[in-house]
C-alpha cells in the first residue's frame, strides 16, 4: 500500500526527494505518547502481554492455517466425485474472533491463489431480498472475470451488466461460455474445452446476520443449478451449529451438504491488571525490583484485596497494627507471601499435567482430556475434593498391571525432565520420583497370587421364606471380596499419588493475594458472553454499564437521562409501549426529554429538523436491531418485536 492514504483521490508532491512518514514510525510515536506507559502495572503488563501475545499468535497461526488448510482442501476435492448435494462448509469462529473479517479475507485469497477465481463474498446487510443477493453475487463474478481478462487483452471492453439482466440464466450462460465443450455440426461429439471447470466460492462471513428466508430461497435454487453451475458454499458461524439449524428447515438443508470445521477462540487480559500497581507483581520473577518500586498508594491497592483481610484477621493484634500501618513491615510479608504463591503455581502446572497422564484416557474422560480442562477445574475449585476426581480414581482402581505401570513411568520421566526447570526444592521433586521409580520396580516383579475363595455357607432355599432368602442374600453380598497382591499394591499406589494430589492441587483461595495471580472470571465473561439479546438489553437500557460515564449513571432502570444516547432512550421509550407504537407519540416522548422546550413552546410550528432526524436515526437502529418493523395496517405506528410485542 502507498506510503500516502487519502479518503479522496489527489496528488502528494514531496520536494527535494522528502519522504512521507512511514506507518511504523506513526504507530510508535503513538504508543510512547500512551498515558500508561510509566504506570509500573502497565510495564509488567506489556512485558506479560508481549509473550503471551507471540505464544498466542503462533497458537492462532497454527490452527487458523490447520483450519485453512483443510478447508482448502475440502473445495478442491467436493466435486472429485458426481454431488447430488451443494457443498457446504460451516466455519465456526466463536463469538469472540478478533480478526473474524481478516480470516474470511484470508480464505477468499487462497481459492483464488489456488482453487479457482470464481469467489463472491456476501454480507447480510446488502443482501436484504434474494433480487440484491443474486445482483451482488453475479457483479463479484463476472466483475472479476472482466478485470482478469482485460489484464491480458487490453483492447477487450468491460461489459457492464444491467441490474434488471442479473438472474441464475445470465450466470449459466457465462458459466457455460468458460468452461462447456463447444459442438459442431457435423459432428455431436465434444471438440475442445477453454480450460477445466473451475467451482463457483461463495462466501457468507456473516451467517446468523442473512435473511434466513433469503438464505432459504438462494439454496434452493442454487440446488436445481448444480448440474451446470457447481457451487460451493462457506459459512461464518459465530455461535453454534445449531444457527444452521435452526435457519435452514428440513426441505432447505436436505439440499446441502455441510462440513463443520472448527477454529480456535480468543483471550482476555487487560481487565486483570487494570486494577492498579498491585497487579505488577504478577511477574513472578525480580519481585524485589518491583516492591522497591512501590509507595504508600501501591501497597494501599493491595490492602484493598479480600485475602489480606483474612491475613490480618489470622495475625496478633501487634502484627495486625503493623500491617495495616507500616509499609515495610508489610513488603516483607508480602514478598514471602507471593513465594509461596509462586512455588504453588509451579507445582500447580507440574502436578495437573501427572494427572492429566493418569485420567486422559478413562471412559467418558469425568475431568476431561487436556490440560486446559483440569487446569480451568483446579483453579475454580478443589479437584482432589469433587466428584469426578473421585470417580476418576474409582475407574483407575480397574487397569491393569500393564496400563497402570505404563503411567507410572510417564509421571516419573515427567518429573524427571522438570527438575531443572522447576522452583521446588531439588530434594523434594528427587524424592517423589525415588518413590515412584521403586513402585515401578515392585510392580515388575510382582506375582499375581490366587486368592483362596472365601467358604460361603449353603444356602438351603427349601427352609427360607422369601424375606430370610432376601436378608441372607444381601449379607453375603456385603462381604468383601479378598484381593490378590497386584490389587493390594495397586490401591497402595493410587493412595501415594491422590496424597501428592492433595497436596499440591490445593484452591487458589487458600493462599494470601492469590488476586494477583488468578482473577474471577465472571468481570470479563459479562463482556464476551454471547448471550447477545441480554448485552444488548443492557447497553440500550443501561448504558452506565458499558460507558462507565457518570452522565448517564442511573439509580433504577425506571429513569430516563437527557445525556443519553439517542438509541437508548428511544428504547427505553418503547419498552412503555404496547405491540404497536404511535410514532407521533414516540417522536414527543422523545422530545419532551431531548429538548423540553421544544414541547413547552407552543409558538414553534414544527419540530426542529435535527431532532427529527435524531429521532429518525434511533428508531432505524432500533429497526435494524429487531427490535421493530413497520407496520402495513397502520403506516403511522411501528410493530413491536420483543418482550411481549
Amino acid at each position: 500500500m502507498a506510503s500516502t492514504v487519502s479518503v479522496s483521490k489527489g496528488i502528494f508532491v514531496f520536494k527535494n526527494g522528502a519522504k512521507a512518514a512511514s506507518k511504523k514510525s506513526r504507530k510508535k510515536s503513538k504508543v510512547r505518547e500512551s498515558p500508561f506507559s510509566d504506570s509500573l502495572w502497565y510495564k509488567s503488563y506489556a512485558s506479560l502481554w508481549s509473550k503471551i501475545e507471540a505464544k498466542t499468535q503462533d497458537l492462532n497461526n497454527e490452527m487458523f492455517s490447520s483450519v485453512l488448510s483443510n478447508l482448502v482442501n475440502y473445495i478442491r476435492e467436493c466435486y472429485k466425485s458426481p454431488v447430488t448435494e451443494v457443498p457446504a462448509a460451516a466455519l465456526l469462529t466463536g463469538i469472540n474472533m478478533p480478526d473474524h473479517s481478516a480470516q474470511f479475507k484470508t480464505l477468499k485469497k487462497e481459492v483464488k491463489e489456488h482453487i479457482s477465481p470464481h469467489v463472491a463474498t456476501l454480507n447480510g446487510e446488502d443482501c436484504q431480498n434474494l433480487k440484491y443477493l443474486v445482483e451482488n453475487m453475479i457483479n463479484q463474478l463476472i466483475k472479476d472475470e472482466n478485470q482478469s481478462s482485460d489484464e491480458d487483452d487490453s483492447d477487450t471492453d468491460t461489459c457492464h451488466i444491467k441490474k434488471s439482466q442479473c438472474n441464475f440464466s445470465l450466470l449459466q450462460s457465462w458459466y457455460e461460455d468458460l468452461y462447456i465443450f463447444t459442438k459442431s455440426e457435423s459432428s455431436p461429439k465434444k471438440q475442445k474445452t477453454k480450460s477445466s471447470k473451475k467451482v463457483i466460492v461463495v462466501i457468507i462471513p456473516d451467517f446468523e446476520g442473512f435473511s434466513p428466508k433469503v438464505l432459504q430461497d438462494f439454496i434452493l435454487i442454487a440446488s436445481s443449478y448444480i448440474n451446470v453451475l457447481p457451487f460451493v458454499f462457506v459459512f461464518g458461524v459465530a455461535t453454534s451449529l445449531a444457527a444452521v439449524h435452526r435457519s435452514l428447515p428440513c426441505h432447505v438443508s436436505s439440499k446441502v451438504n455441510i462440513q463443520v470445521f472448527n477454529s480456535s477462540p480468543s483471550y482476555a487480559m487487560l481487565e486483570h491488571f487494570s486494577y492498579g500497581n498491585a497487579m505488577a507483581l504478577c511477574k513472578r520473577k525480580n519481585i524485589n525490583s518491583v516492591l522497591v518500586e512501590f509507595n504508600h498508594d501501591d501497597f494501599e491497592n493491595v490492602r484493598r484485596f479480600l485475602s489480606f483481610r483474612k491475613l490480618v484477621e489470622s495475625e496478633s493484634p501487634e502484627n495486625k497494627i503493623l500491617l495495616l500501618t507500616d509499609d515495610d513491615y508489610f513488603r516483607k510479608v508480602l514478598k514471602k507471601e507471593i513465594k509461596k504463591i509462586t512455588k504453588y503455581i509451579a507445582n500447580l502446572h507440574l502436578f495437573l499435567k501427572c494427572l492429566q497422564i493418569l485420567v486422559c484416557d478413562l471412559p467418558k474422560a469425568p475431568l476431561g482430556k487436556q490440560v486446559r480442562e483440569l487446569y480451568s477445574f483446579a483453579v475454580s475449585s478443589n479437584i482432589t475434593e469433587s466428584q469426578e476426581y473421585k470417580e476418576c480414581f474409582q475407574l483407575l482402581s480397574f487397569q491393569s498391571k500393564e496400563e497402570l505401570c505404563s503411567k507410572i513411568k510417564k509421571i516419573s520421566g515427567l518429573l524427571a525432565n522438570n527438575i531443572e526447570t522447576s522452583e521446588w526444592e531439588s530434594s523434594e521433586i528427587v524424592e517423589i520420583i525415588g518413590e515412584l521409580n521403586v513402585y515401578i520396580e515392585k510392580m515388575n516383579n510382582l506375582t499375581l497370587n490366587k486368592v483362596e475363595e472365601m467358604e460361603t455357607e449353603d444356602v438351603v432355599i427349601e427352609q427360607m421364606d422369601r424375606k430370610q432368602l432376601k436378608d441372607k442374600l444381601l449379607s453375603l453380598s456385603k462381604q468383601s471380596k479378598p484381593m490378590n497382591n497386584f490389587e493390594k499394591f495397586r490401591l497402595k499406589v493410587l493412595d501415594f499419588l491422590s496424597e501428592k494430589f492433595r497436596l499440591y492441587l490445593l484452591e487458589p483461595t487458600n493462599f494470601y493475594f492469590h488476586e494477583i495471580f488468578f482473577f474471577n472470571d465472571i468481570s470479563v465473561q459479562n463482556h464476551i458472553i454471547g448471550c447477545h439479546r441480554a448485552a444488548i438489553h443492557t447497553a440500550l437500557n443501561d448504558p452506565h454499564f458499558y460507558l462507565q460515564c457518570s452522565c448517564c449513571e442511573i439509580a433504577n432502570d425506571s429513569i430516563i437521562l437527557q445525556s443519553m444516547p439517542d438509541i437508548s432512550i428511544v428504547y427505553k421509550l418503547h419498552l412503555e409501549c404496547g405491540k404497536m407504537i404511535n410514532l407521533y407519540d414516540w417522536l414527543q416522548s422523545f422530545l419532551s426529554i431531548v429538548d423540553p422546550q421544544e414541547i413547552d413552546d407552543d409558538s414553534k410550528p414544527k419540530v426542529d429538523p435535527q431532532l427529527q432526524a435524531r429521532f429518525t436515526q434511533a428508531v432505524a437502529e432500533l429497526e435494524y436491531l429487531g427490535f421493530i418493523k413497520s407496520s402495513k395496517r397502520k403506516t403511522d405506528h411501528v410493530a413491536r418485536l420483543t418482550w411481549g410485542g
